[in-house]
């Protein structure tokens, strides 16, 4: 699914286009995708085919290199949002877009994606649904807009089977998120763990269970606080975390309420976000914001359309297509409004 004229240019509502073409464009699409395709297209859009690394074993060090060199290679971006495109996240349209296409995307393309990858490299993936917590006061509701990943990686196929890893112990699961707008840790954090953890490329984490034990809340340390990003079903203690999996059902429902729903995040700001060695680069309408390993950030601003949509193509390394410019008039428009001052907290955009 990529933005090219066959949609119409300013659809009144997202919804009837799902309805109507996207969803049945997935469809048709899955009878070309064949696992033969996927896995080395996907190897090689993130830089990590078989032919240059070997197999890949199911490692804890296979799944941090995955999301790390994923998280390097395919950008956060919420360009068909904001052109009022349809979201689709079936497998074969994501697969599409996100890997033969050259595109980016935002949660619950990156983390299908993602999921979907590591299933076929032999990790068993169950996909949660979170509520986001950035940015949002402690009293306020939130309903479940982002996909997570809790992924157990077996070091051995007669280990997997009996329940536990090659010490004995229980397999140990992680969070992988992919999908969080640049913000999240850039490797796998311990879910049976409240220490905090520091990631690859640095940033430190920890999981804190919150509301009685109920949930788990994802927390990035900035200048010395904690910050809440996110929370989802706790699945400490259970027997497979799989046991709090989201239903294929729920995450189609929160997909579409992300994408249509006016007051959604997505619907009202132009942003991309790309790791770039130890930087994380963030677009954010009519500015370019670098936050670099030390904690310093630098910030270009953009005077118009062209001139993000240039930085996407050349910086992020999206590959949008020349009828694109047809939409300026929408993202002149998103650009016009500026950075909404709710987004980034002061002591990470400062």
């Amino acid at each position: 699914h990529t933005i090219h004229s066959a949609h119409p240019p300013h659809p009144p509502c997202p919804c009837r286009a799902v309805a109507a073409g996207s969803l049945a464009i997935g469809r048709q699409l899955s009878l070309h995708c064949t696992m033969d395709d996927f896995v080395p297209q996907y190897l090689a859009r993130i830089g990590l085919d078989r032919k240059a690394h070997g197999d890949l074993p199911r490692t804890l060090d296979t799944l941090a290199a995955v999301q790390l060199a994923h998280l390097r290679s395919i950008p956060f971006e919420n360009i068909d949002v904001v052109l009022r495109r349809p979201i689709d996240m079936s497998v074969a349209a994501v697969f599409d877009k996100l890997v033969r296409s050259k595109r980016g995307g935002y949660c619950f393309e990156q983390n299908t994606l993602l999921m979907e990858a590591l299933r076929h490299l032999g990790f068993k993936v169950a996909p949660v649904l979170a509520r986001v917590r950035w940015n949002r006061p402690k009293d306020m509701d939130t309903p479940y807009t982002h996909l997570v990943l809790l992924v157990t990686p077996p070091t051995a196929a007669a280990a997997e089977a009996a329940g536990v890893d090659a010490d004995g112990a229980a397999p140990k699961s992680y969070l992988v998120d992919v999908g969080f707008g640049g913000l999240q840790s850039l490797s796998p954090l311990l879910v049976d763990t409240e220490e905090p953890q520091l990631a690859t490329e640095g940033g430190t984490y920890r999981l804190t269970a919150t509301d009685g034990g109920a949930y788990l809340t994802a927390q990035w340390q900035l200048r010395g606080e904690w910050q809440d990003m996110y929370k989802f079903a706790n699945p400490r203690g259970r027997a497979d975390v799989r046991e709090v999996a989201a239903l294929v059902c729920d995450q189609q429902v929160a997909n579409f309420w992300s994408f249509a729903w006016p007051e959604a995040r997505w619907t009202g700001c132009l942003f991309a976000a790309r790791i770039v060695g130890t930087d994380r680069v963030h677009v954010l309408n009519s500015e370019k914001c670098v936050r670099h390993a030390d904690g310093t950030t630098t910030r270009t601003p953009f005077e118009c359309s062209s001139e993000v949509l240039a930085c996407l193509r050349g910086e992020f390394g999206l590959v949008l297509p020349p009828d694109a410019e047809l939409d300026l008039a929408l993202v002149d428009a998103q650009v016009r409004k500026g950075a909404p001052s709710t987004f980034h907290v002061a002591s990470y955009a400062s």
